[in-house]
C-alpha cells in the first residue's frame, strides 16, 4: 500500500496493521480462485460480477480515487474489496491495466469468521483498522485544494521518458518499478518508487539536466508543470520529498548535475 499524497503518522500506523491483519487472515483461508485476472478500467466495487468477492493482489496494482483524487495504491498483497462487502463505500478501485489476483467469496469467509475466535477477532480489528485508514487519508486528500488528477502511464524497461538536453515540462513521480539517471552517457543514480523527477526543466524552463530510462516495466505518474506548481503551494510536504529526492539521486558523485539541481530548487522556492 503507498500513497499519492504525504500522509501522517497515525495513517501509516493503521496501514501497517491492516497488512499484518491480512497476512494473519488470509494465511489461513483458502482462496477460491487462484491467480484470476481483473480487466483494466474495472472498479472492483460498483462491478456487478465482482459482487460479494475479496480480492488479494498477486501482480499489478489498484488506484484508490475519492471525487476523482487518487488517495492510495493498493500493491501486491495488499486486500482489495472491503468496501463493497462491508458497507464502507466511500470511492472507486480500479486500474489501467489487467491485475491479477487470488479471489476469495465473501460468504466461505463469513462462515470461517463464525467458526473461529481468533480469526473473528482478526476480521473485526481489519474492519476497524481499514475503516479508520480510509478516513484518514480521504481527509488528506480532500483538505487542500488541487484540482487535477495526474495521468498513469505504462513505461516498458528500456524506454526513455526524459532526454538529456530535450525541453519538457512535465513532472513525474514512480508509482512502481525502477528508473536510472544518466547523463554523459554515464548512470549517476535510479528513482525510487514514490521520487519526483522532472522538476528542473519544468520549473526553470530549460533543458533536461539528465536522461530517465526504465531498467524493467514502471508506472509513473506524469503532471504539467503548471499544476505542479499548484501541488507544492497547498501541499508544502511536497518540496521536502523533492529536497530528499536531489540529495538521494545525485548526492555528491556528480558536481554538474548538483548543481543543476540546486539551481532547480532555487527556482521552485522563487515560484
Amino acid at each position: 500500500m503507498r500513497y499519492f499524497l504525504e500522509f501522517s503518522d497515525e495513517a501509516a500506523k493503521l496501514a501497517a496493521e491492516y497488512q499484518a491483519c491480512v497476512s494473519q487472515l488470509f494465511s489461513s483461508i483458502d482462496a477460491a480462485d487462484e491467480g484470476a485476472t481483473i480487466t483494466a478500467d474495472t472498479d472492483v466495487i460498483s462491478a456487478p460480477a465482482l459482487a460479494g468477492k475479496l480480492f488479494v493482489i498477486r501482480d499489478g496494482y489498484f488506484t484508490y480515487k475519492v471525487d476523482d483524487r487518487r488517495v492510495l495504491f493498493f500493491e501486491t498483497g495488499d486486500l482489495v474489496g472491503l468496501d463493497s462487502v462491508a458497507g464502507i463505500h466511500t470511492g472507486s478501485i480500479s486500474s489501467p491495466f489487467p491485475v491479477r489476483v487470488d479471489v476469495y467469496d465473501y460468504k466461505s469467509l463469513k462462515a470461517a469468521v463464525a467458526s473461529n475466535d481468533s480469526i473473528q477477532d482478526s476480521w473485526n480489528k481489519l474492519l476497524v483498522t481499514y475503516s479508520a485508514l480510509l478516513r484518514s487519508l480521504v481527509a488528506a486528500a480532500t483538505e487542500g485544494q488541487v484540482h487535477f488528477t495526474p495521468e498513469e502511464r505504462l513505461v516498458r524497461a528500456d524506454q526513455v521518458i526524459i532526454e538529456e538536453g530535450s525541453s519538457g515540462e512535465e513532472v513525474y513521480s514512480l508509482v512502481s518499478g525502477k528508473l536510472d539517471v544518466i547523463s554523459g552517457g554515464v548512470k549517476v543514480g535510479e528513482i525510487l518508487e514514490g521520487e519526483l523527477f522532472g522538476v528542473i526543466a519544468s520549473l526553470t524552463n530549460t533543458p533536461r539536466t539528465a536522461t530517465v530510462k526504465a531498467v524493467k516495466d514502471s508506472i509513473i505518474l506524469a503532471v504539467p508543470g503548471e499544476k505542479f506548481v499548484e501541488l507544492v503551494r497547498c501541499r508544502p510536504a511536497t518540496l521536502g520529498k523533492l529536497l530528499e529526492s536531489f540529495a538521494r539521486i545525485l548526492g555528491g558523485s556528480n558536481r554538474a548535475a548538483l548543481r543543476s539541481a540546486v539551481e532547480g530548487v532555487s527556482g521552485l522556492k522563487a515560484g
